[in-house]
């Protein structure tokens, strides 16, 4: 199938964008009277230029590569808005709809940063530029429109190995040291964990193994999420899914009692062991 041209009329993308998933099924088959915009960025060079300008920025010590990298993703999303906003995050399994490579990046984005604050040994600058761009090479994996295909770029080399491609030319102009820009391909090439499931390598430092599970973690609970989407009034069992080797549960879940303030309790004289007590 030929690539169909990009959708410039956003209107028709408004079903897609407004209601949070799994209820969009509906506004999937609803938008087939619409074609579906392909993840197309233009021009490359440009976007390249714009995210080398804030990596050199980072590397002159004038910004910070934390406000670098966000002022880059503000620049590049002037350019690329279009393609990110609305590209899937895989043709099925999990995030398979428009908008589900943004969602499942800021996600996987939020879980590294929770973990970089609860291990602080961790390179945290490192982690989150590998969590903003561990799936980017997908906007040329994917072909867009209603099939939403692979590309043939996409079929022989990969989102992997499209997105270290990509990074390439503004990694040499970044000025960061080899070290550094060798640990964030790194990042990209190993986050699908092992090789049987299209990593280049597996993750061999502590900031790839924690973008692994954190992409990992938010992979599955969006395969959760659907799948207890689907089930009926009374049902709790979902078929046997192959993706994950197993049928899934929803369990009843505990009630949410509302917060009673309570009244500081008076003081009063205690043995040694009352006091000890107090503290549990």
């Amino acid at each position: 199938m030929r690539d169909l041209p990009a959708l410039k009329d956003l209107n028709a993308l408004s079903s897609y964008l407004e209601i949070t998933p799994p209820d969009n099924r509906k506004a999937v088959f609803e938008s087939l009277d619409y074609l579906v915009m392909p993840p197309v960025i233009e021009d490359y060079a440009l976007m390249s230029d714009i995210i080398g300008q804030y990596l050199s920025a980072a590397a002159d010590g004038t910004m910070t590569v934390t406000d670098a990298l966000n002022a880059a993703q503000a620049d590049c999303e002037a350019q690329a808005l279009e393609a990110f906003r609305t590209c899937p995050a895989a043709k099925g399994v999990h995030h398979a709809y428009a908008g589900g490579l943004l969602e499942h990046t800021l996600s996987v984005f939020k879980l590294c940063r929770r973990l970089a604050d609860q291990y602080p040994e961790l390179d945290r600058q490192t982690l989150l530029a590998g969590a903003l761009f561990h799936d980017f090479g997908k906007i040329r994996e994917f072909s867009g429109g209603i099939a939403n295909d692979y590309t043939d770029e996409g079929r022989l080399l990969g989102h992997l190995e499209i997105c270290v491609e990509m990074l390439a030319p503004y990694l040499e102009k970044s000025g960061l040291e080899p070290e550094l820009q060798r640990h964030l391909k790194h990042l990209v090439l190993s986050h699908h964990g092992t090789l049987e499931f299209g990593a280049v390598r597996v993750p061999q430092t502590a900031e790839a193994l924690v973008l692994h599970y954190a992409d990992n973690i938010d992979a599955k609970m969006a395969q959760c999420r659907g799948l207890f989407a689907q089930l009926g009034e009374g049902e709790s069992w979902t078929p046997y899914q192959a993706t994950l080797g197993r049928a899934m549960h929803r369990c009843a879940q505990t009630p949410v009692e509302e917060k009673v303030e309570k009244k500081p309790r008076a003081s009063r004289k205690s043995s040694g062991e009352d006091g000890m007590l107090s503290l549990l």
